[in-house]
């Protein structure tokens, strides 16, 4: 179940107890994962990670589990809530056939990469074992007095992992309150991150009537409390895309926020977006300044919203600044105009 946290998961839990119970025909894994984080502090963002992990049907669940065949049938995927955290439990089970061919070979080998466990010897190894790997640098670590190796002959392993900082950024969170909502609500949910997804490929494809569509949907059928968090994801797809015409041409955009690893509105560079947005001629110096001191002051503002928890998203983006700067890149700057038109008319209404 280790593979959870190794393989780009959006959350990641603060400790792991692992144990593995080994049969003559088959071999029963339970993990329970505790205090479960997500990566961020965005609402509109830790919804999007709850629902991705939600359930074994939820799309980074699914993915992952045809992804590593080897990982174990999965028979429970329950979460607790236990104070103000959230923990999950998981059981599973593998034929002993597939166990004893997994720890007989190397570790990150074909077809069982990934596999927590190798056979040495006369022993189980674990990648906990901090005499196969630099626990500071795996970001993990075997809590005090547990075990990271087994002899071959015993039939349960049995450990407990410690996850470090590497896992969790400052901008860390309780997965706790968005899967309240995604509990509370799982079609809404549902339906949130399906027109998220749908909005950031018409987005950065250019299709301006189908985002403002979308958008239309979002507040026919979203309730207000979700409606107001696909309206900041909106609001960030736009201001990504100023990001990647920045970039593009060789503006660091947002050096103000303070929060390491979430210094953007998206992770879209240049090349995401059709190419009739990214005019490949550069505007004046002076207008090309103002967009980039437009963006900057919006991190700013978003910034200050994650800080306080105002969550005042229409505050993000000066739209009469924008109007304006976008009048000026149309009139004096080469294939500028279809992309400020698309900013313009993709706006998020107040």
């Amino acid at each position: 179940m280790l593979a959870l946290l190794i393989c780009g998961c959006p959350a990641a839990p603060r400790e792991v107890e692992l144990a593995v119970s080994l049969g003559v025909e088959d071999v029963e894994v339970q993990a329970t994962l505790r205090d479960v984080q997500v990566w961020t502090q965005e609402p509109a963002d830790a919804l999007l990670a709850v629902h991705q992990i939600a359930g074994p049907e939820a799309p980074f669940v699914a993915s992952l589990l045809r992804q590593y065949a080897w990982l174990p049938r999965l028979q429970k995927w329950e979460w607790h809530v236990r104070g103000d955290a959230l923990d999950l439990t998981l059981l599973g089970s593998m034929p002993r056939s597939r166990f004893d061919a997994c720890v007989a070979l190397p570790p990150k080998s074909s077809p069982c990469a990934g596999f927590p466990l190798w056979k040495s010897g006369e022993e189980y190894h674990s990648i906990l074992d901090v005499n196969h790997q630099d626990p500071a640098a795996a970001g993990w670590t075997p809590a005090p007095r547990v075990a990271t190796r087994w002899p071959v002959r015993a039939d349960r392993l049995e450990t407990r992992v410690l996850l470090g900082s590497r896992w969790f950024r400052p901008s860390s969170s309780s997965a706790l309150p968005p899967y309240q909502l995604q509990t509370r609500a799982p079609e809404v949910v549902a339906s949130y991150a399906a027109l998220i997804e749908r909005q950031r490929l018409a987005f950065r494809a250019g299709n301006t009537a189908d985002s403002k569509a979308i958008q239309a949907e979002a507040t026919k059928t979203l309730p207000p409390e979700v409606l107001s968090l696909f309206q900041a994801q909106t609001r960030r797809e736009r201001l990504g895309l100023i990001q990647a015409l920045l970039r593009r041409h060789g503006l660091r955009p947002a050096k103000l926020l303070r929060r390491p690893l979430d210094h953007e509105f998206t992770n879209a560079g240049p090349e995401d977006y059709a190419p009739s947005l990214i005019p490949l001629k550069p505007p004046p110096e002076v207008l090309l300044l103002r967009l980039a001191r437009l963006h900057d002051q919006a991190a700013v503002r978003f910034g200050v919203d994650w800080e306080t928890g105002t969550r005042d998203f229409s505050s993000w983006l000066d739209e009469s600044e924008l109007r304006g700067v976008c009048e000026e890149l149309s009139r004096k700057a080469s294939g500028w105009r279809r992309p400020c038109k698309h900013l313009l008319d993709t706006g998020v209404a107040p």
